[in-house]
């Protein structure tokens, strides 16, 4: 269990932290004075948080630290005053705000008075997050109780340190609970960072130094994302005057999906990969990955699916796509999304989760974004799963993706009574039909812009776009990816049906 003044050594630069705290009031209770003044002695701590300004590589923050030998690192109403105090200072010149927090909840011997301070606490953080700012928190051992059910989970980004035990409530409470019969006992190990992290409730468990590392990162992300985007990054590979593109070669798009579902061809983790910076944070328990990341000045909320997971697409990954949205949007971050799935979750479950109304809510998410958005189809651009990420100001693809309405299986299933020959042969025709392949697709003016191995081609619908600066960078990147895989055949290598035919 750390202490404030090992966690402020751990996480700034040395010497930089100047304390904002003020003097505590004395409350009128004698035995309750008697409390607090053998935690002082014992902790060397007038209260259970210490508030100040520091420094993260030269960069100015604002801390909140926790000292949980005081009273357990409990928030009383003089606490909760510090702390809003920071946000309010920090809100109103403007600078980061770094939390280390170790805590058991609110302040017992203060009972409801207490509590409610989690409600004046949370409305200080909202206040501040509405400004655009940054508030990164990093949880120590332990964190549990009011803390962590309010302003501890509001931080845009949220770490915990190895071993760490976060949850609603301590052990204590749960063990009484449970002997009288007011809740089940929770089995051990739930309560731990790792698993959180594991079930994507938390964006990284990292020691104080890794919070250190992680947070000097994600602030200059942050910082180069106020900065404007250089125009057009691809130079002379961009033609603007393209704005239509004739000629699709018959068999174009069945050429794209069979291309789409070569083994080894670029998914997101080579995305990742071409990127200068990518900081990763919670995504989905399926194919959603999502991440802080920057590519030459764009910098951006990364929110894409990984294929190579061979999973699908679950509720809870549509859901976790539309809060990282809204969390970029909250700073002001612009969104790249990266469509690349065989298709969303068939089951019962799935439709009792809902999961036709997430796709209408994240797909509404991302058609009013207040940044810049683009999307990339990178490969395989399977039904409702794929369109949920394409509201976005700007869709743009590689050139073997395509986009289609359900797998071609189903579709083939649909229409197979209006086609001839084998089931191959029918799929290849439904593609044709529905123009499904990246070259027909922005022929036919659905998306703005192509990356191949012959540069990047973009449309003249872009023009005037907001996100035009951010589309071109997208497809330098995945140009990047296209031009150094193997060149693949004019009408795709022969692949597995099953590679191809996906979920719906």
């Amino acid at each position: 269990m750390s202490t404030a003044d090992g966690w402020l050594d751990d996480v700034l630069d040395p010497g930089s932290f100047r304390s904002w705290d003020g003097a505590i009031g004395v409350p009128a209770d004698a035995d309750y004075r008697d409390v607090l003044a053998r935690a002082a002695a014992r902790t060397g701590a007038d209260e259970a948080v210490r508030t100040g300004s520091g420094s993260v590589r030269g960069r100015t923050v604002a801390v909140i630290v926790s000292e949980f030998g005081f009273l357990g690192g409990s928030i009383g109403v003089a606490t909760a005053e510090r702390v809003v105090a920071l946000f309010d200072r920090a809100r109103r010149e403007r600078i980061p705000v770094l939390a280390g927090l170790a805590s058991g909840g609110t302040r017992m011997q203060e009972g409801a008075a207490a509590f409610l301070t989690m409600r004046t606490i949370t409305t200080a953080v909202g206040a501040y997050r509405a400004e655009g700012l940054p508030y990164l928190a990093h949880l120590r051992h332990p964190t549990t109780g009011g803390v962590y059910a309010s302003w501890a989970s509001l931080a845009h980004d949220v770490s915990a340190e190895p071993g760490a035990l976060v949850g609603l409530l301590g052990p204590r409470v749960v063990a009484a609970l449970a002997e009288h019969g007011g809740a089940p006992s929770i089995s051990e190990g739930v309560q731990t960072a790792e698993n959180l992290r594991a079930h994507e409730r938390l964006d990284a468990v990292v020691d104080a130094a890794g919070f250190r590392d992680r947070a000097a990162r994600l602030l200059a992300v942050f910082a180069t994302a106020d900065g404007a985007v250089a125009a057009d990054p691809v130079g002379d590979a961009v033609s603007p005057a393209a704005a239509t593109r004739t000629g699709v070669p018959s068999g174009a798009d069945w050429a794209a999906v069979q291309n789409a579902a070569r083994p080894g061809r670029p998914a997101l983790g080579e995305f990742i990969a071409a990127c200068d910076e990518f900081v990763g944070r919670r995504g989905g328990p399926g194919e959603l990955i999502t991440g802080w990341a920057r590519s030459g000045t764009a910098a951006f909320l990364l929110i894409g699916q990984d294929r190579t997971r061979r999973t699908a697409t679950t509720v809870a990954d549509i859901v976790a796509a539309r809060r990282a949205m809204a969390l970029a949007a909250a700073l002001g971050v612009p969104v790249v999304a990266v469509a690349d799935t065989s298709g969303a979750e068939v089951s019962s479950s799935a439709e009792e989760e809902g999961i036709a109304q997430e796709v209408a809510l994240t797909l509404a998410a991302s058609a009013s974004l207040p940044v810049p958005s683009v999307t990339l189809l990178l490969g395989e651009g399977t039904g409702a799963a794929a369109i949920a990420l394409c509201g976005t100001d700007a869709l743009v693809a590689v050139e073997d993706s395509w986009l289609a309405p359900l797998p071609l299986t189903g579709a083939a299933a649909l229409l197979a009574g209006d086609r001839a020959g084998g089931e191959q042969a029918v799929r290849a025709q439904v593609a044709g039909q529905q123009r499904i392949g990246a070259a027909s697709l922005f022929a036919d003016g659905l998306i703005q812009g192509i990356a191949g191995r012959d540069g990047v081609t973009m449309s003249a619908l872009l023009d005037g776009c907001r996100a035009r600066p951010l589309a071109a960078r997208v497809l330098a990147i995945a140009a990047g990816l296209v031009s150094s895989e193997p060149q693949a055949t004019p009408h795709g290598a022969p692949i597995s049906p099953a590679l191809i035919s996906g979920r719906g």
